[in-house]
């Protein structure tokens, strides 16, 4: 005999508005209900085998998301986005592509560049690479690993990893690396083990990033036989300067011309040291218009250490056409000049005057230093 109070009709639809558990509460967060409108409720749900969402999947090896409909994804293609792995091995999604443990994000970068995955495993940052697919990454050793439980925590962790693709460049900036993987295309910005910029292209030529500091300020040498600085001073400092680290000073030149020799060269920390006699054959009373360049090269480190100092530029009179004769090139050399490593030391361009004479009178207008190598 058919119920006289039916739940569901003829076709299985429901008849009345919901059906519930008896503790069912929205409020409280309990029990479970199905309503005839499609919602349902069901709260503390224990699920096994595999649940399958509109763009995830979560199953016993972890939990994975798409870019895409699940329906659509493709092994090893750009439709993994993030996945959530216990344990310390990696696994393999429903399509393919290997999961690493922690929790990690994946991004494709292009064509021609590759796929990236940033991994969060154990408290450390570590990013992955593969030029094909991500498929498989086992192979690919980190580019980094940054400890965000360190000092700084996570803020050192942005600030040390910094990823962006454009096109067909691909540029990795990262901390504390002796080298850098050779990229697909384009070139890679790191930081070499001493923390200097560097960068390694995708042909694998690799090289030091110079970088420059200016300042517009003029530094007068007036009628004084004592080394007085041309230049602002500039700090090279403690522990930078390794084997072959380069320092290179420039300015312009202007001054009065009385018939003695003018010397130029380096103001170190305060202390000059004579590189180039100029002894220009200009009248007295000659305008001399000028560049000096100067480059102090680390040759060995430590307390003791030492530079080799290299000069060279021009003088001019300026009160006339400029012509050979009427210019001198300026050039000079000094080896082993004591040089402490471990300490910060000022370096600007310096000059005296061999003897004085009323009016005579140099300025360094402007300067640039500039340091590379290692």
């Amino acid at each position: 005999m058919p119920f006289s109070n039916p739940i569901i009709g003829g076709s299985g639809s429901l008849v009345y508005p919901a059906i519930k558990s008896p503790n069912f509460d929205q409020a409280t967060l309990t029990g479970w209900a199905i309503q005839k409108n499609g919602s349902a409720y069901f709260y503390d749900v224990t699920v096994s085998g595999q649940y399958v969402g509109s763009n995830f999947i979560i199953n016993a090896l972890g939990a994975f998301f798409y870019n895409v409909n699940v329906g659509q994804a493709i092994s090893g293609t750009n439709e993994l986005s993030y996945s959530i792995v216990p344990g310390n091995s990696s696994v393999t999604d429903p399509f393919g592509n290997e999961c690493l443990s922690g929790t990690t994000e994946y991004i494709y970068a292009g064509a021609g560049v590759g796929y990236y995955a940033f991994q969060n495993y154990a408290a450390v940052n570590n990013i992955y690479f593969n030029t094909t697919s991500m498929a498989s990454w086992g192979s690919n050793t980190p580019w980094t690993n940054v400890d965000i439980s360190s000092s700084g925590g996570i803020i050192t962790a942005l600030a040390q990893i910094f990823y962006a693709s454009v096109a067909a460049n691909s540029v990795i900036l990262n901390t504390n690396r002796a080298n850098a993987p050779t990229p697909v295309e384009g070139y890679v910005d790191y930081a070499s083990s001493t923390g200097v910029p560097a960068t390694i292209t995708q042909n694998g030529a690799t090289g030091y990033r110079p970088f420059v500091i200016t300042d517009t300020g003029t530094y007068t040498l007036g009628n004084t036989t004592s080394g007085t600085a041309l230049s602002v001073g500039y700090a090279a400092v403690a522990n930078d300067g390794v084997e072959n680290t380069t320092y290179e000073l420039e300015c312009a030149l202007n001054g009065t011309y009385e018939g003695k020799t003018l010397h130029l060269g380096l103001m170190l920390n305060g202390t000059y040291t004579d590189v180039v006699p100029a002894a220009p054959t200009f009248t007295s009373g000659d305008n001399i218009v000028g560049t000096f360049r100067i480059r102090v090269r680390v040759i060995t480190v430590g307390t003791s250490g030492t530079i080799n100092i290299e000069g060279d530029g021009e003088l001019q009179d300026g009160t006339a056409t400029r012509t050979q004769s009427t210019g001198m090139p300026l050039c000079g050399f000094r080896t082993a000049i004591a040089y402490n490593t471990t300490v910060t030391n000022t370096l600007a361009i310096g000059g005296a005057w061999s003897a004085t004479a009323t009016g005579e009178t140099v300025s360094g207008i402007g300067s640039t230093f500039t340091r590379s190598g290692p």
